[in-house]
């Protein structure tokens, strides 16, 4: 499984990279032409701009999840044949090991290939140690910029 999670992030990267092409400073987090993180305020808005990203790429079936009970994921997404269960961390500091945890668990429950944490942060030492022995993709806030271009 981690094969196919590998192999579909190297995918996932190329496509997602393709935003750069877009140009930069979004109107709005959903309908506009433009997604712009700084106009993100809360953890909900950061779930929506995902979302959204995800769309714009060509990503099918995208959802948000419910606001509570959402097993550890906030976006579920599909390209190529591959699920993806996202969970988005709007935080100031660095996102640790629960995320992961709590992403991986959630991507058995709705079957799908791959778990992400995006973040607009960073990630702890620990948190990138579980996800590489997980299979468990994180993008960080850098990784993020360089998608929203």
């Amino acid at each position: 499984m981690k094969a196919v999670c590998f192999l579909a992030a190297k995918l996932l990267l190329l496509a997602l990279a393709g935003l750069r092409r877009m140009g930069s400073g979004l109107r709005d987090l959903g309908g506009g032409s433009r997604l712009r993180l700084d106009r993100v305020h809360n953890g909900f808005e950061f779930e929506t701009l995902v979302a959204n990203m995800l769309r714009r790429n060509g990503f099918d079936e995208v959802r948000q999840t419910r606001k509570s009970g959402d097993q550890g994921v906030d976006v579920l997404a599909s390209k190529g044949g591959v699920q993806y269960a996202v969970q988005c961390k709007y935080y100031a500091s660095p996102v640790g090991n629960k995320a992961i945890q709590e992403v991986t668990a959630g991507k058995i429950h709705y079957g799908c290939d791959c778990a992400v944490v995006v973040t607009n942060a960073a990630f702890t030492q620990s948190a990138m140690e579980l996800a590489l022995s997980t299979g468990t993709l994180l993008w960080d806030g850098k990784a993020l910029a360089s998608m929203l271009r």
